[in-house]
């Protein structure tokens, strides 16, 4: 009886005491959900851009996750529902599973070396775009510019959506004519050549292997250069593999105003 009395008589300073108690815990609460949603949306976006994304497009596309890991995360803190708690695990796992997932699929065709931070893929502007390479490329085998290895420029050019096709050049024939230009401005060649045991040639736009016979081709030389002119002055264009799948090389090399350029520099350099 004493102690209901003592609690009775207590009772203001008590509620007082409980009410601050309580205004501190909703306030921590609200610190703590805040302090999560930064961290996660911060985290979420960060991943985003550094895959390539927009700055704008990473935002918009982290928001319905933060809300749901977050809220997950206040499930899993649920005192008396064994439920909520369950509810909450399967919400955050299957939030972060997705999105790890999803970073994988955006970032597998732009991945670094994780020891020297190295881009694993590099990438030149060919004749009309921007294509993928071989590191160890110097310069683009057709155009003759530079390939681009910094890490820096490779996720402004994926960000600046100039990126577009992944993967190495397809090999392709073509047919060259009289008019056609084997070499670039610089000296490279735009043409690689196998030759047959019979003195016919198949001319490609790419380096590599024969697609059907699996032999390396070769870049072209002035002196082969001037055997197959020579073929098409004559007349023998049966010493030039071609087939129904063949690009006539003008039409290749036509069409930009790099190109153009090209083309006027190939007449700067003949007068």
């Amino acid at each position: 009886m004493e102690t209901l009395k003592r609690l009775w008589a207590n009772r203001k300073r008590i509620f007082k005491d409980l009410l601050y108690l309580a205004i501190i815990l909703i306030v921590a609460s609200i610190a703590l959900t805040v302090l999560m949603y930064t961290q996660v949306f911060s985290y979420l976006v960060g991943n985003l851009v550094d895959a390539g994304f927009n700055i704008w497009l990473a935002r918009a596309l982290s928001i319905l996750p933060t809300v749901l890991i977050v809220y997950g995360f206040n499930l899993c803190f649920s005192i008396w529902s064994k439920r909520n708690r369950t509810v909450g695990v399967i919400i955050i796992t299957t939030c972060l599973l997705l999105f790890f997932l999803g970073m994988y699929k955006a970032t597998s065709n732009f991945n670094y070396d994780p020891n020297e931070g190295n881009p694993l893929n590099c990438y030149a502007y060919g004749m009309n775009k921007y294509e993928q390479v071989p590191c160890s490329w110097k310069n683009h085998p057709q155009s003759g510019n530079p390939v681009i290895k910094d890490p820096v420029q490779i996720q402004q050019l994926i960000q600046g959506g100039q990126i577009v096709d992944k993967g190495l050049p397809r090999i392709q024939r073509l047919t060259p004519d009289i008019n056609s230009a084997f070499f670039s401005p610089v000296g490279q060649p735009l043409i690689w050549y196998f030759k047959h045991p019979d003195g016919r040639f198949e001319l490609f736009a790419n380096p590599g292997m024969h697609p059907q016979l699996n032999i390396p081709l070769k870049p072209i030389t002035s002196e082969v250069a001037i055997e197959i002119l020579s073929y098409i002055q004559d007349g023998q264009k049966n010493m030039i593999v071609s087939s129904e799948n063949t690009r006539h090389l003008n039409e290749f090399q036509g069409g930009s105003d790099l190109e153009n350029l090209r083309d006027f520099l190939l007449e700067l350099q003949k007068k």
